[in-house]
């Protein structure tokens, strides 16, 4: 069941962090949102894989959005301090995630 409560968190992170790069507008956001707190822990389960798989696609998930964070910081460093601060906020946010893993 803590996998299935963890999978729900890293999913509602994944639509935060969409919303925030402006990969949603605000009604498609809450709707994913809406849509994401219907779901019950027991159906967040039986929608993923097993927990270890789950684990090494997460791992995998964060290290790609710590690539492509550490990609646009490269980009945008001495460019944009807004992007900046953006792209670094993000790999940190990717960084914690790993750990937290």
């Amino acid at each position: 069941m803590r996998a299935a409560v963890w999978r729900f968190d890293e999913e509602n992170a994944e639509l935060t962090q969409r919303f925030y790069a402006g990969e949603l507008t605000n009604d498609a956001y809450f709707t994913a949102v809406e849509a994401l707190m219907k779901r019950t822990p027991r159906e967040v389960v039986l929608a993923s894989h097993k927990l270890n798989r789950i684990l090494r696609e997460a791992l995998e998930h964060e290290n790609e959005g710590i690539v492509a964070y550490r990609a646009l910081l490269k980009t945008v460093e001495g460019k944009s301090v807004v992007l900046e601060e953006f792209a670094r906020k993000m790999v940190h946010d990717e960084e914690a995630h790993v750990m937290e893993i």
